[in-house]
């Protein structure tokens, strides 16, 4: 029975999905940008095609790709070494084939050691020195005793965002946060003021709390240059767990790194082993089970091998259904949710 509900509903989503042309906006006018961009995203992951970026959207990579060429030149001066993720190695095409310019913000992970320096040479460019809200989205200007910290913390609220909603993280997760004080709310630069299009530069200390970004310098450095992105295995867990936080933290609604994820997935060579490892090492599998899963489910191939997310579903508990969330995101109509108990 739950089977079939399952395909009825993942069968609705797609008719949902392909009715609407992808040529304009799919929200209403007094909807954002990112609304037609969550859209899209899962039109891509569905079709396989991804859809024509709007003018406002190059226009937002453009200004990724100067403030990422900006942090290579820093880099390379200054002998700092930098990883990449997600937006940053997009911009400059260590992945292709990526939706671009769904954001204006830039996430990269240093030496914490180096945060001074990097804190004076961006701003002579004209940066300015802020801290995001990631619960919230906001950029908040910095207090004087802020600016003389290295990273801004607030492990006050994770705490109190994880006891608001009953599907949170696991807690050995929870714990590394607070432990470790790796920051939601973390220091970023914003670019000068002057331009039209406003680029933020969130500068992390550990891809995890507990796994510094100094671990990972060594791997998939960019050639000719003080630059890194992390090997493919590392950037899926990475990817993965930062969305599964993106849901269940802050009840997100985007989709679109699901289609970045199973891009990743399918155009890189995955060292499952290495996967695998760092799962048990962090010791958390219910965001790999669900998410590799969903994808799984909506498109039309195998994304992830099965003997992979069967070994991550033997070590999941089922309380929070992935399918019945992306139903719920596009509003399809369903009567009750549907779960499976595990016998």
């Amino acid at each position: 029975m739950h089977q079939q509900t399952d395909v009825t509903g993942m069968t609705m989503l797609r008719a949902y999905i392909e009715m609407e042309p992808f040529s304009g906006s799919l929200a209403e006018p007094d909807e954002t940008y990112f609304h037609r961009t969550r859209v899209e995203g899962v039109h891509a992951l569905l079709t396989g095609n991804t859809t024509s970026a709007s003018e406002l959207a190059d226009s937002i990579w453009a200004r990724q790709k100067q403030a990422t060429e900006l942090l290579s030149r820093i880099s390379e001066e200054k002998g700092l070494p930098l990883i990449l993720t997600k937006g940053a190695y997009y911009t400059l095409g260590v992945h292709q084939n990526h939706v671009m310019g769904r954001r204006g913000d830039i996430d990269v992970y240093i030496d914490r050691e180096h945060w001074p320096v990097w804190q004076s040479a961006l701003a002579e460019f004209g940066y300015e020195e802020s801290k995001m809200d990631t619960h919230t989205g906001q950029l908040i200007a910095l207090t004087d005793a802020e600016r003389a910290m290295a990273y801004a913390r607030d492990t006050v609220q994770i705490a109190k965002v994880a006891k608001a909603f009953s599907f949170t993280p696991d807690q050995a997760l929870l714990n590394y946060r607070n432990q470790h004080t790796n920051a939601y709310i973390h220091p970023t630069f914003v670019s000068p003021t002057y331009s039209n299009i406003i680029v933020a530069i969130n500068f992390h200390h550990s891809l995890v709390a507990g796994l510094p970004a100094q671990r990972f310098f060594s791997e998939s450095k960019v050639p000719h240059s003080n630059l890194h992105c992390l090997r493919p295995a590392d950037a899926l867990w990475h990817s993965i767990l930062l969305y599964y936080l993106d849901i269940s933290l802050k009840l997100s609604t985007k989709l679109t790194p699901l289609f970045d994820i199973a891009k990743l997935a399918k155009e890189s060579n995955i060292d499952w082993d290495a996967f695998q490892a760092m799962i048990r090492e962090l010791d958390i599998y219910k965001p790999f089970f669900y998410t590799m899963a969903s994808i799984n489910l909506i498109c039309s191939t195998q994304v992830f091998p099965q003997f992979i997310i069967r070994s991550l579903g033997d070590q999941a508990s089922r309380r929070f259904d992935y399918g019945y969330q992306i139903h719920k995101l596009f509003y399809v109509p369903e009567s009750e949710p549907q779960f499976t108990t595990r016998t």
